[in-house]
């Protein structure tokens, strides 16, 4: 009669090697063993996700338990959600903390936190509609930038069918560049239309942005967009005057 023996452990505590020496044991005693991982059947999914199949810090950081949770107000890692959002945009880039209170109100707001063992990996803050979903603002933990944290969150939020949207400064120097390569790394590419940022918290510049997408968006789409920005998003900053983007920018 046959028996089985499960084997379970943490990464890189030797489990793989520990099987290996027991079927070379059982090999010289003449008894026949057969090893199945259940994990395969993961790591093939995992391929089509996007995993290059190594098992790198990257690697083992894509094929990790990270999950998306919705850091409301009374969510234990609020704080340290908002302190990852204030250390990472300047004022004119990102609302008050009472402007971001209400914000959290909004059935259209997901103010959503990259997490993991209970740790906070990023702040990923996403609008979304029937017709798209726009990445307002995308913040990864500063220990863990560099090391492919960002790219297996952003292709997550690449997997559904509608539009991703987001802005990124224009790219004119070596920061800007590379946050622009980050993107297109990624699958986004930059949109051929004129857009602005307001400020957030009043009394700051209008500045240029480049919209970017997975998708190439039509002139009717990004004007959507920006309608939205004004009528939804706008409403939730010091920047609250009624104004028609195309007086902006003449789109």
């Amino acid at each position: 009669m046959g028996k089985v023996y499960v084997v379970v452990g943490e990464p890189r505590t030797g489990k793989d090697t520990f099987i290996k020496y027991c079927q070379q044991y059982l090999e010289q005693k003449g008894i026949a063993s057969y090893k199945l991982s259940t994990v395969n059947n993961v790591k093939e999914a995992a391929k089509l996700l996007g995993w290059e199949g190594e098992k790198t810090p990257e690697g083992r950081r894509f094929l990790s338990d990270m999950n998306f949770e919705r850091i409301g107000a009374s969510h234990p890692l609020f704080e340290a959600s908002f302190t990852l959002y204030e250390a990472s945009f300047p004022p004119n880039e990102r609302r008050t903390r009472e402007d971001h209170l209400r914000a959290l109100q909004d059935a259209d707001f997901f103010p959503l936190g990259a997490v993991e063992d209970g740790k906070l990996l990023a702040d990923v803050f996403l609008w979304e509609t029937e017709d798209f979903c726009y990445l307002e603002h995308f913040a990864v933990q500063p220990s863990l930038r560099g090391h492919g944290t960002g790219s297996t969150i952003l292709r997550q939020l690449l997997t559904q069918d509608k539009p991703l949207i987001l802005e990124i400064e224009p790219p004119d120097d070596e920061i800007t560049c590379r946050r622009k390569h980050f993107y297109e790394r990624n699958g986004l590419c930059a949109q051929p239309y004129r857009h602005v940022q307001l400020p957030f918290q009043g009394g700051g510049p209008i500045v240029p942005l480049v919209i970017m997408s997975n998708q190439n968006l039509s002139a009717q789409q990004c004007r959507a967009f920006q309608q939205y920005l004004l009528n939804r998003v706008v409403r939730y900053t010091q920047y609250r005057k009624t104004l028609d983007m195309a007086d902006i920018i003449d789109i």
